[in-house]
């Protein structure tokens, strides 16, 4: 679906894909794999065990970067999420791709 999504429907869009893994060693590489597959922006990817307190964002340039929810914040406030982190971000990621694509036209 986001082979036909990035080439026929909407090729001009900001697409992210999730990827949930139960092994650490493969999240990297098949986050990688989907990036290239797809040609799409983000891979938000998340481990199991640690999905609620640890995301790892995959971009296509190779670039690697994780979203943590801390021990402080969950002392703080039990109901933390880590969503709380991530949505923001890929809001910013969002907007700077909007006017990056803007200044390409």
């Amino acid at each position: 679906m986001l082979k036909v999504l990035k080439t026929e429907w909407a090729p001009l869009s900001y697409v992210i894909s999730f990827k949930l893994e139960t092994d650490p060693s493969l999240l990297l590489k098949k986050s990688t794999q989907s990036l290239n597959r797809y040609n799409h922006q983000l891979v938000v990817g998340n481990i199991l065990s640690t999905r609620k307190r640890l995301v790892t964002l995959s971009y296509p340039d190779g670039k690697t970067e994780d979203i943590v929810l801390s021990d402080d914040e969950l002392k703080r406030d039990p109901d933390a999420n880590i969503e709380n982190h991530l949505i923001p971000h890929i809001v910013r990621l969002h907007k700077q791709f909007v006017v990056a694509s803007k200044a390409k036209l």
